[in-house]
């Protein structure tokens, strides 16, 4: 017999899925963006795009795009647990914040991922620019479930810092 009753089992599923989406969109989703640009940087395959019409936000945007992506079609199962556990247990509100704080701080950390793997990616190959950015998301994943876990109202502020707490803090 399992020591949780329907309700309980039914809440903790909604918390493993939500935690498996901050894991897809506040680690893989950044990891993967700047994978990508570092890899086109160090190739210098970007080259012949800088001469087209699109700007480089155009092409920040198109390779943060597919990752994106990728990681949209693995989550759909996660994210039709949360929402099934929402309709069922409750806390609608708790659940909009999360998919909020998820997807701005997603876009955050894979602009800063971006950002460095631009300025990694010049030197090195990108499999030594990937491995600092694995090392940072997780340990801001992991420093954001400790925030998350603990926060208070009066240390909200802290989500700004590290966008995993706040996601976690709303699960």
């Amino acid at each position: 017999r399992s020591p949780l009753g329907p309700m309980e089992a039914i809440r903790a599923t909604g918390l493993l899925a939500g935690i498996a989406l901050t894991l897809l969109f506040l680690v893989v989703v950044p990891l993967a963006a700047g994978a990508t640009l570092a890899q086109e940087v160090h190739e210098n395959t970007l080259a012949p795009l800088t001469g087209s019409p699109l700007e480089p936000w155009q092409l920040a945007v198109g390779l943060a795009a597919g990752p994106y992506v990728a990681c949209a079609i693995l989550a759909v199962p996660q994210v039709l647990l949360v929402a099934g556990t929402v309709a069922v247990a409750g806390h609608p509100l708790s659940a909009l914040g999360f998919a909020l704080v998820t997807a701005v701080g997603s876009l955050l950390l894979t602009v800063l991922a971006q950002h460095a793997a631009l300025s990694i990616g010049r030197r090195w190959s990108p499999a030594v620019a990937a491995v600092p950015l694995l090392g940072l998301s997780t340990v801001a994943w992991i420093v954001g479930a400790v925030i998350g876990v603990e926060l208070r109202s009066q240390s909200l502020g802290l989500v700004a810092l590290c966008p995993p707490g706040g996601a976690l803090h709303l699960l």
